[in-house]
């Protein structure tokens, strides 16, 4: 992933980096939409179980198909695990206050017992 240094801020999938070398129009092969100024933005992730994770208001919601056990891993934006949770996912859904965490940003991971995993950003107020 590049940018093309013409003064835009568009981002391109690129089939060859040209470091180090003078940039080629033909490296960069697909563009790739930005969220806006500041790259965060409401992120919705899927897994095979359909499991996704969103923050809404203080809290994580947490869909799958199935009802089962999830554990959920909290982590600041250095990748350090500041905190883990368990929840039981009813009727394929779950609720999981993130009130015990202080103001900033955060990434929380959900995995299931299949080995499956979703991750979504998140700033807490």
């Amino acid at each position: 992933v590049g940018r093309y240094p013409d003064g835009t801020g568009q981002v391109f999938v690129m089939n060859y980096p040209t470091i180090a070398q003078t940039n080629m129009k033909t490296s960069y092969h697909v563009s790739i939409g930005q969220f806006g100024e500041d790259g965060i933005g409401e992120v919705y992730a899927q897994a095979a179980n359909n499991l996704t994770v969103r923050y809404v208001l203080g809290s994580l919601i947490i869909r799958g198909d199935l009802s089962e056990n999830v554990s959920i891993d909290f982590f600041n934006l250095a990748g350090q695990r500041i905190g883990q949770s368990q929840t039981k996912l009813v009727n394929g859904y779950a609720e999981c206050p993130v009130g015990q965490l202080t103001s900033g940003c955060y990434i929380a991971r959900v995995s299931d017992a299949h080995g499956h995993s979703k991750a979504c950003k998140f700033v807490k107020d």
